[in-house]
């Protein structure tokens, strides 16, 4: 049974719908900042920003839609509180859409950080599949059951492990990054520094996002004569779309960052960072140039006809070993321009 109390329903619903316009303008701030500082990176990225800021502009129309149709077309009219409008059955799957791009573009990172490991890509897009599946079906059993109390009755455990689903998803991506994030380290103090950037960035995003899920979660299964869960339901698609612009927008950052980086007597490493840290899951792309005093005297005792040592040569192919393999480690994970 519905509470009568508008505060709980909607009032949680008015509350969460001013939240999700807030960040829906952040969206569009971000995609904005994108498509004018990276106007080099691939089409097929420049689509899936996109493709991501209509559909976050399309939920918060159906937000809107679902609140017209509570709070004006049937104002005053405690009994419609318990329905469904059709609108808020398509906040669901457009939430989930929006989530599986997400996913899917830190998927990817993590198969290139992996150097293409399907056993652990694999069952993070089978997962992410089921979220979308079972959000669909939430929204097919909202319109064939359009009121809250036989949705319950029928198809909350659908809407529950959806919500289980996505939760799961924000813990192992952020788990996988952070894993090959630390095996990233090549004992380069600069090099490191960026990396326990990223971990800490990854964290807090996942963190964000995950955080977010469980409290609707939680509201959801422990409070659902209410609309608390709906509320903070609605803000999830923004948090996702958030989360992805604001790795795509860092990059700059932290390419400039990694560019004033020093290592060792005299050697320059410069990073070049297509991809940041997010508001959910990151990692970084790195091209190394060394510029050493090394290589100059190198130079210097080959034009004196000095042969170089077979020591000195071991330790000097170390370094460039070490350093390429680094650098084509991160080379194949973010260049997504």
């Amino acid at each position: 049974m519905m509470s009568q109390d508008l505060r709980e329903t909607l009032g949680a619903v008015l509350v969460g719908s001013a939240c999700a316009a807030t960040l829906t303008g952040v969206v569009g701030v971000q995609t904005t900042h994108y498509f004018q500082n990276y106007p080099g990176d691939k089409p097929l990225v420049k689509l899936m920003v996109a493709v991501v800021w209509l559909l976050d502009l399309l939920h918060t129309m159906m937000i809107f839609a679902a609140d017209w149709t509570w709070l004006i077309d049937h104002f005053n009219d405690l009994g419609f509180v318990s329905q469904i409008p059709w609108s808020l059955g398509v906040t669901i799957v457009l939430t989930a859409t929006v989530t599986i791009i997400v996913h899917f573009f830190f998927a990817y990172r993590i198969y290139c950080l992996s150097r293409g490991n399907w056993l652990v890509v694999g069952p993070i897009v089978a997962l992410a599949v089921i979220r979308l599946s079972l959000a669909s079906a939430s929204c097919a059993e909202m319109l064939l059951h359009p009121t809250f109390s036989e949705f319950v009755k029928k198809a909350a455990w659908v809407f529950t492990m959806g919500l289980v689903a996505s939760s799961t998803l924000d813990v192992v991506i952020t788990s996988c990054l952070l894993w090959y994030l630390d095996h990233a380290r090549t004992g380069f103090m600069g090099m490191d520094q960026i990396i326990n950037t990223l971990c800490l960035y990854t964290v807090e995003n996942g963190l964000l996002t995950s955080v977010a899920i469980v409290t609707s979660l939680g509201c959801w299964l422990g409070m659902q004569s209410n609309l608390v869960f709906l509320a903070i339901h609605f803000v999830l698609a923004k948090l996702y779309a958030n989360s992805l612009l604001a790795t795509l927008n860092g990059r700059k950052r932290l390419r400039e960052r990694k560019r004033r980086t020093q290592l060792g007597n005299g050697t320059q490493l410069m990073f070049n960072l297509p991809m940041s840290p997010t508001l959910k899951h990151s990692t970084d792309h790195m091209e190394v140039l060394q510029v050493s005093e090394e290589k100059s005297s190198m130079r210097h005792d080959e034009e004196a006809g000095i042969p170089m040592s077979p020591i000195r040569s071991q330790i000097t192919m170390e370094k460039v070993s070490v350093e390429t393999a680094s650098t084509s480690k991160m080379d194949s994970v973010i260049d997504i321009r």
